[in-house]
């Protein structure tokens, strides 16, 4: 009978090349994590200067828009109207490039020049004076402010800023905007008290 050479087997926590899982050499217990600041510049410079990360961001973006919307008010499908007045006012665009910038910045906001409040745009939007949208204009997350965070649990702005303000308008409480206002696109989640 021959003599079988047993061999150890190791679980699926060790590593030999990293040596995890093996005592006293396991790499893990001598590296910490150590977090990146990345700026808007280096994250600009990424998404324009390579083909690799600018398609990480665009693919899926394109692809959940490829196809459009569809509108239905009471059984009536109004696609078209809406489609038509996004055409107008070029929200399928903005909208598109509110989404990228989500993704490269984490975060990026769509601001509405509402007609109903046009003298006051830190008043919330009121829908009964509201007749046409004026302006629309796209900014990333760099180039807004938030003001203080809604803590009312009632509120639909519930953890989110009750108004924005553009970074490079701030002097004398000039180009602030009440939340309302604001369609944000968010990027990846973070903890409530980062």
């Amino acid at each position: 009978m021959k003599k079988q050479n047993k061999k150890v087997r190791a679980d699926g926590l060790t590593n030999a090349l990293m040596a995890v899982g093996y005592a006293a050499t396991d790499k893990r217990r001598s590296t910490n994590y150590q977090a990146e600041l990345w700026t808007q510049q280096i994250l600009t410079e990424w998404y324009i200067g390579s083909d690799i990360f600018a398609k990480i961001v665009d693919e899926p973006v394109e692809a959940m828009t490829r196809n459009g919307f569809k509108v239905v008010r009471e059984n009536e499908d109004i696609t078209g109207d809406i489609q038509e007045w996004f055409k107008k006012n070029d929200l399928d665009s903005k909208g598109e490039t509110g989404l990228k910038w989500a993704s490269v910045y984490g975060g990026a906001g769509l601001l509405l020049g509402l007609d109903d409040s046009l003298d006051d745009p830190t008043k919330p939007f009121n829908p009964k004076k509201f007749s046409q949208l004026k302006w629309s204009a796209i900014f990333d997350r760099f180039n807004l402010q938030s003001g203080m965070i809604d803590r009312d649990p009632s509120s639909p702005f519930f953890k989110k800023p009750k108004k924005y303000t553009l970074s490079y308008l701030s002097k004398n409480n000039q180009g602030s905007f009440h939340a309302s206002r604001m369609i944000r696109f968010e990027g990846v989640p973070v903890p409530d008290f980062y």
